[in-house]
């Protein structure tokens, strides 16, 4: 079976990231891999996405420096 990529990116998303990543985690695909991008958020969308990975391998949690916009938080 593939593995299938589901990635999120986040900017200042407190109100709604941890109902967009819950949503993916209850994909039934076989094997997946859920890739998180914060884009240097400065609300508390970076320490809501922590205590979630904290609790699932299948998370990649990746933070900017500072904000580099939707593009790069893509790329």
């Amino acid at each position: 079976m593939n593995l299938v990529s589901i990635v999120i990116t986040c900017f200042n998303a407190q109100e709604t990231i941890e109902r967009a990543v819950l949503s993916a985690l209850s994909q039934d695909w076989f094997e997946k891999e859920i890739i998180i991008v914060d884009d240097f958020s400065t609300d508390k969308s970076y320490e809501i996405l922590s205590k979630i990975v904290d609790n699932n391998k299948e998370i990649t949690l990746i933070r900017h420096k500072s904000n580099l916009g939707y593009p790069a938080a893509l790329n």
